[in-house]
């Protein structure tokens, strides 16, 4: 969404592909309560991600549709109400004039030497060949890069999934102070501990919504691979099956539960990571904590190194120092081999710890953001997106409220 609509405000004819009936990706459909990554973790909560992004943060505000920021540890988030943000992105991309198509997936992509000449997409309409002088691939598994030969990389072992779900008729007021003092985490221990709930985490999150009486329970962990059909299938339900369980604990064990029931799941198995391009820089962990600093940054990140480990009942968490962040270069978002096709989200040019950190939200839209102006600018003078003087897109993303 923010590389459609960073590509159509440069004057760009654009063609957003989306394979599900809505826009948002994993904060819509993975039914995700939490939109993180725009502030530092330390006291002063530097906001460190802005424009197209920040755009969408104050539509929803002006919904009554978010709450926040919200401390979590080291983790500053805001809440939000996912229903709401789908209508959001619809009203975001409609005004400008984005051309949208949804229900469409990327199965098939055809190039000429370096350049990539056009995409084929599956929708129910049957197979149609796309054709453009610029791509980006924002599919979050580099399905577009991977299908065009581009060099791509996979861990051994990749984060587990979550399968998010919302729970109502919660009394709000009993359960805020078991987040607060720390009990309710204590509860979920004793709980694993007492062999009577196979609970795959004791480090969940219960997520506040902006309704009173909701809450997203994040208690879910699912080995998978989210390129295999088959491992996802098998996620799938075994991240409906924790579901059960988890509302079980929550009903039984945690007061201000006793009545609440099951009101939404999310419509996948959330995925943390999967496939990464090789780009023409690749991010380091030592990068990430070290607050490294860039001569062609197009967003900054301060979100923690977040693994979640598939056979792990805790979550890895490694915080930048204070109130620092870094930076995420434009070269990242270029693949190898490759001069028309652009990456922005979570399969960036990282390395797999690093990838932790940079696949969340914000900077996730921040790396969009930067690679829609890209795409524009290179499609209006016929420039290869590594040719692009790196000034001329730093001035486009500053005109469009990026902080850099």
């Amino acid at each position: 969404m923010a590389a459609s609509l960073a590509a159509r405000r440069l004057g760009a004819s654009v063609l957003l592909v989306e394979r599900y009936g809505f826009l948002g990706g994993t904060a819509t459909s993975g039914l995700y309560g939490s939109l993180c990554g725009f502030y530092t973790s330390g006291p002063e909560q530097v906001q460190v991600v802005k424009g197209i992004a920040w755009e969408m943060v104050e539509l929803l505000s002006s919904q009554d549709a978010l709450m926040g920021p919200v401390r979590s540890g080291p983790m500053v988030v805001l809440l939000y109400d996912p229903p709401t943000l789908r209508l959001v992105l619809d009203e975001m991309v409609l005004r400008e004039g984005v051309e949208l198509l949804l229900h469409s997936t990327v199965v098939g992509v055809k190039r000429e030497g370096e350049r990539v000449t056009s995409v084929r997409v599956c929708t129910k309409s049957g197979p149609l060949e796309l054709e453009g002088k610029v791509f980006v691939d924002a599919t979050g598994d580099a399905d577009v890069s991977f299908l065009a030969g581009v060099p791509v990389e996979k861990a051994e072992v990749l984060q587990a999934g979550s399968m998010m779900f919302k729970v109502s008729g919660v009394r709000t007021e009993e359960v805020i102070p078991l987040l607060l003092s720390g009990e309710f985490r204590e509860r979920v221990r004793e709980a694993v501990a007492s062999g009577e709930y196979d609970l795959p985490r004791e480090d969940g999150n219960l997520i506040p919504l902006p309704r009173e009486g909701n809450f997203v329970v994040g208690f879910s962990r699912v080995p998978l691979d989210g390129t295999d059909v088959r491992s996802l299938t098998e996620a799938e339900l075994k991240g409906r099956k924790q579901v059960k369980e988890c509302l079980r604990f929550l009903r039984e064990r945690i007061p201000g539960f006793e009545n609440a029931y099951l009101s939404e799941l999310a419509f996948h198995v959330g995925v943390r990571e999967t496939r990464r391009v090789r780009g023409r820089h690749v991010l380091t962990e030592e990068e990430v904590l070290s607050g490294a600093r860039f001569p062609d940054p197009v967003a900054r990140c301060a979100w923690p190194i977040e693994r979640h480990l598939p056979h792990s009942r805790t979550t890895e968490l490694r915080a930048l120092e204070g109130d620092s962040w870094y930076e995420i270069p434009y070269r990242c978002c270029l693949p190898l081999g490759v001069e028309n096709l652009l990456v922005g989200g979570r399969c960036l040019s990282t390395t797999s710890t690093a990838q932790a950190s940079t696949r969340v939200l914000a900077p996730s839209m921040a790396t969009g953001q930067a690679c829609g102006a890209a795409a524009a600018l290179c499609a209006l003078q016929g420039l290869p997106a590594p040719d692009l003087p790196y000034e001329e897109l730093r001035r486009e993303l500053e005109r469009g409220g990026a902080l850099l």
